[in-house]
């Protein structure tokens, strides 16, 4: 598949987790912030995985915090499947993004400050 914000639209339509009914509105701000196409369809493919990640697991979007992101990326520590640490970080950082995203349209809780 191309990379374009077309393909980018096409990763989230078959997406059945509890954030993918807002992953389209993440890739529109996405593109609104005049991220690259190539940029904005890596972004599009973490988060549709992050969003089925969280299916399986059956979080629900409401319940969704900085906890999740660790067992996220502890996901393939088990498989003993390396990934590099660039990957894991730019990862790390959409998911992030897409959190504070969702925060924003005020689909699940701000963290507690201490």
């Amino acid at each position: 598949m191309d990379r374009s914000y077309e393909s980018a639209f096409a990763l989230v339509r078959p997406a059945v987790g509890p954030v993918s009914e807002h992953l389209g509105a993440f890739v529109t701000s996405l593109i609104a912030k005049q991220y690259s196409v190539a940029v904005v369809y890596i972004k599009t493919q973490q988060a549709v995985a992050f969003d089925r990640w969280l299916h399986k697991h059956r979080i629900a979007l409401a319940d969704l915090d900085e906890g999740h992101f660790a067992r996220y990326q502890r996901r393939y520590s088990r498989r003993r499947r390396a990934r590099h640490l660039d990957t894991r970080r730019r990862e790390l950082c959409v998911v992030g993004q897409l959190l504070h995203f969702l925060r924003e349209q005020g689909m699940c809780k701000w963290p507690h400050s201490v």
